[in-house]
């Protein structure tokens, strides 16, 4: 079941999401500062783990598939990517501003990442045996940040990658952008209608344009210097 979980986690939320939007839609306060202090809330937590995300590839692009990933980011837990998309999905729950967001989104990514961990930590001991085996051993949490190693996690961040990083990030910053502008487009527009609010309504489709537009764009570049390469 793990492996299939693995195998088929970036579409778990692709049956939820619609399940939310149409029987349990957002939430609008009618408190502007409310509505603002949770808007920067969840975009700052789902921010901090793109961050977390970007980190995590950035400080490790010489790795690869061929050793054990403990620098940066992985010096404080041992898995900062499903930390990283879990603080995504967090920030856009807390958006959502409707609590039943976090029973039907937070909670399945949760269950599956527990299971998914479990199953990969397996694979990883009889892949790279003790040098896995040692890293795990060094008491860092799964999930959250061992704040002991926060020195040695800065000191391996670099040499830093940033085209690495970027190039297997651009996909989810864009993504993370666009879920968010098209989240904030569905409240006012159920809050307010399409005409009162017309200017701040353009400006995130603006912002889910562009964003498509940029990931489309790179995918597109990337997968024709793939096929130069071979």
């Amino acid at each position: 079941m793990a492996l299939r979980l693995r195998l088929y986690r970036r579409y778990l939320p692709f049956p939820i999401v619609p399940v939310l939007l149409v029987i349990f839609p957002p939430k609008y306060w009618g408190d502007a500062s409310v509505d603002m202090l949770l808007t920067a809330f969840g975009f700052l937590l789902s921010t901090t783990g793109e961050s977390l995300r970007f980190w995590a590839w950035g400080s490790n692009a010489l790795t690869g598939k061929s050793g054990v990933r403990d620098r940066g980011a992985y010096a404080l837990m041992r898995h900062p990517l499903y930390a990283g998309n879990f603080l995504i999905v967090t920030g856009l729950a807390v958006n959502y501003a409707n609590p039943v967001a976090f029973l039907l989104l937070v909670t399945p990514f949760a269950f599956v990442y527990n299971v998914i961990t479990r199953a990969e930590e397996k694979l990883m001991v009889e892949k790279f045996a003790s040098a896995y085996q040692g890293y795990r051993d060094a008491c860092l949490p799964r999930f959250l940040p061992a704040l002991r190693n926060w020195g040695l996690a800065v000191r391996t961040t670099f040499p830093f990658n940033w085209r690495f990083a970027w190039r297997k990030e651009h996909p989810s910053c864009c993504a993370c952008l666009a879920g968010f502008a098209g989240l904030e487009l569905y409240q006012e527009v159920l809050a307010f209608g399409w005409t009162r609010s017309w200017y701040s309504n353009w400006l995130w489709v603006a912002v889910m344009v562009i964003s498509g537009s940029v990931a489309l764009f790179l995918s597109h570049r990337k997968k024709s210097s793939d096929s130069k390469r071979s």
